[in-house]
């Protein structure tokens, strides 16, 4: 064994486990594992076909291997795949695709087996490592649910169940002289030791089973019958492999249906498995292996020649080589939000660095940050292979790469659309508890609240440079202003969401940047709301959200806020059924019970409504009776500030609300001189700044072509207008004017 950590493989038949096997194989990616070598038992469901595109990724090395007469499958597999064992693979584990190996020895949140098997296997003696069974039962589930199998199975036998003294074996490849059965080796050196390190204590008579079930630095959770229907439509009907004429009936499935003990301790790995789901293709991912594109051929001639990988001129120093496998000209691979970047990195003898990451940019301002673990190579020059899902399906996009604060240029390239359309993806990640979040978005929310997408120093610089035009254009014009940002609904309720939340994410690096004095984000008095804050089916906050919102830009702007609180104090409040922007995107839809506030409706005092939807849509309130009656705000405002409303009019005279994400119409700050001017974004926008040079007219014109074009008129009651000498108090004629004759249908 060497000094550094051991390599760790993992050896298993299969046949028709498409369903589960994207996650048995990112569970195993989260523990350390580097390799997979599997045979597929003439597969029927694509398990055969998804395996061969991993194997073109160097992630699998797959043998196919038939049912010859009466002769099971399994150990004829377990020679052939020890056979093709790569030299570099130290131990190799030998399990079933409904086994998952499960570190005990770390309380870390995404622990690794290799600290432990690297003490284990010190001893060069120790020639193979039994791990018990842990027999997982149905949990009472009779159809396959929504979530991970380590999510949904959390019921157990007990340790003393006798199943449990099943073990299978970590060997090292080495020192396998023969395979007695699917669980135990002969070695041709060595000897056995249980998971304590002590030697194996077998049953004579039945090795593969051992005397006493040890339950120590690691053990097999083996999921042995899932649901009901799981197991009908997989154990049931596969039958073994291991055992001629074995049939598993409903026998079988009472005797191993054990929901005896509660066990969370895979659970804890949820998160890490759902981070590296996002680096592996999707199961309907087909490699595109096309003719050549001239257009995509010429953008990627620079980057890579020929049918090679390798780049076309020399790297940059201290780059000494490097390549990308997907995308080129011939291979482009799909992920689950777009494409799936693979390649390796290798620098100069000598060269290293503290923090190594990929940079991928398709945008200006926000770059994909994927780190590095660089190890050091036979020739002494240290390199790294990576992997990422970058959430873009097609485009052209920026490879450099970071070694502390050196920025190195890679290279760039176009990636074409697809030929033929992708089959229709939801956009809706099933979290926790039923909580729903956004997902395959353009604003890439998942890979933002992994950390993964980040502001560069052009995005940054650009927020900065907006906020100071911002509050000078509020200083000029003797107004109060203040820039709200919505805290994402993942990072307030990220408790629900199932992948792990980053330290800092984009608006954070823009919290750090601008004072303090302008930027509101209320995360903390959202979360102290608790599951109040947000709507589990939508992605906006709820009404108790939006006040809490409210009442920290009031004390942003200096407001006194006990008048504030008394003039909410006597708000009502219902239950009533959401099915929001995620609930409605399911099939069935699906509701959840949300308080709305009742008592107090903003549609009394509207006085106008330009109609358009979502972006350029132009509102205006007046309350005689508001809080501050004489003053007017305009809020540049975000779908967050939807909800706002139901306060906002209850406080300024005048509210006049202008949906542009955040961006300012110069012009219209100029025409209504506002008291209070509000800029309001969301935090999955923040990967890009706002600008001072929106123009309302010039989106109104923009979405009246769009309507033209799919003849399509806005609804007649979608808008509220008021007679010309209204219009012009109120400031408004030029963009009711931009509106085309017409555009309204009756």
């Amino acid at each position: 064994m060497s000094n550094d950590l051991p390599k760790l493989g993992v050896a298993a038949i299969v046949k028709n486990e498409l369903a589960d096997l994207r996650e048995w194989l990112a569970f195993h990616l989260a523990v350390g594992v580097s390799h997979f070598l599997i045979a597929d038992n003439e597969s029927s469901d694509g398990t055969r076909e998804y395996l061969q595109l991993l194997e073109s990724l160097g992630l699998v090395t797959l043998v196919e291997v038939p049912t010859v007469g009466e002769e099971k499958p399994q150990l004829p597999a377990y020679r052939e795949l020890l056979a093709r064992c790569p030299a570099d693979l130290e131990l190799l584990a030998f399990i079933d695709a409904d086994e998952y190996l499960l570190p005990l020895a770390s309380k870390e949140a995404a622990p690794s087996l290799l600290p432990w098997l690297a003490g284990v296997f010190a001893d060069e003696a120790v020639g193979a490592l039994a791990l018990n069974w842990a027999c997982f039962g149905s949990s009472g589930a009779r159809f396959r649910e929504e979530g991970l199998v380590i999510e949904r199975f959390r019921q157990r036998a007990p340790r003393t169940f006798r199943t449990n003294r099943h073990y299978k074996s970590i060997v090292r490849p080495d020192c396998v002289g023969k395979f007695l059965n699917p669980h135990h080796v002969e070695l041709s050196r060595g000897h056995y030791v249980n998971g304590q390190g002590d030697p194996l204590e077998p049953l004579e008579e039945r090795p593969g089973l051992s005397r006493q079930v040890v339950w120590a630095g690691a053990r097999v959770n083996h999921y042995i019958i899932k649901s009901v229907e799981e197991f009908l439509l997989g154990k049931s009907a596969r039958g073994s492999a291991a055992t001629p004429g074995y049939h598993k009936g409903p026998e079988y499935f009472q005797r191993f249906d054990r929901n005896d003990k509660t066990c969370r301790l895979a659970e804890r790995l949820a998160p890490e498995v759902h981070r590296q789901l996002l680096a592996l293709p999707v199961v309907q991912s087909v490699a595109e292996r096309s003719r050549r594109r001239p257009g995509m051929w010429r953008s990627l001639r620079r980057l890579l020649p020929g049918e090679g990988t390798a780049p076309a001129t020399s790297p940059p120093a201290p780059v000494s080589e490097w390549s990308l496998q997907t995308p080129t000209a011939e291979w482009v691979v799909r992920s689950q939000r777009g494409l799936l970047f693979q390649g390796r990195v290798v620098l100069a003898t000598g060269h290293g660095a503290e923090e190594v990451a990929l940079r991928v940019a398709w945008e200006e301002e926000s770059d994909l940050v994927h780190s590095l673990a660089l190890e050091r190579r036979p020739d002494g020059r240290e390199g790294a292979v990576f992997r990422l899902e970058v959430p873009r399906a097609a485009g052209t996009f920026a490879l450099r790469l970071s070694l502390d604060e050196r920025l190195i240029e890679l290279g760039r390239l176009s990636v074409a659309a697809a030929e033929s359309p992708s089959p229709e993806r939801g956009a809706v990640l099933v979290g926790r508890q039923g909580w729903l979040f956004l997902d395959q978005d353009t604003n890439a929310s998942v890979h933002q609240h992994c950390g993964q997408l980040q502001l560069n120093a052009t995005g940054l610089r650009r927020w900065s440079v907006f906020a100071e035009a911002f509050k000078r254009l509020a200083a000029t014009h003797g107004a109060d202003c203040a820039l709200l940002v919505a805290p994402s609904k993942e990072r307030v309720m990220q408790q629900y969401h199932p992948l792990p939340a980053a330290e800092a994410i984009p608006v954070d690096q823009v919290a750090a940047a601008l004072p303090t004095s302008l930027l509101v984000y209320p995360l903390e008095a959202l979360r102290a709301l608790g599951d109040a804050a947000y709507y589990v089916t939508d992605t906006h906050w709820t009404h108790r959200g939006a006040l809490a919102a409210t009442l920290a830009t009031l004390r942003a702007l200096g407001r006194e806020c006990e008048a504030v609180d008394a003039l909410f104090a006597a708000d009502e409040y219902a239950p009533v059924q959401i099915k929001g922007d995620l609930g409605g995107k399911l099939s069935p839809a699906r509701t959840a019970t949300a308080q709305r506030q009742t008592s107090f409706h903003h549609e009394t005092c509207k006085r106008y409504d330009n109609g358009l939807p979502n972006m350029g849509r132009m509102i205006v309130w007046e309350n005689p009776d508001a809080l501050y009656g004489r003053q007017h705000c305009l809020l540049f405002g975000a779908s967050s500030s939807l909800s706002m409303f139901q306060f906002l009019v209850r406080l300024f005279g005048r509210l006049t609300f202008v949906h542009s994400a955040g961006s300012v119409d110069l012009a219209l700050v100029e025409a209504l001189a506002p008291d209070v001017l509000l800029a309001q974004t969301n935090a999955r926008f923040m990967a890009r700044a706002p600008t001072l040079t929106f123009s309302l007219a010039d989106v109104i014109a923009h979405k009246a072509e769009e309507s033209r074009q799919r003849e399509a008129p806005m609804a007649a009651d979608r808008r509220t207008t008021v007679v010309s000498p209204e219009l012009a108090r109120l400031g408004l004629v030029t963009w009711d004017r931009a509106l085309p004759a017409g555009w309204f249908a009756s």
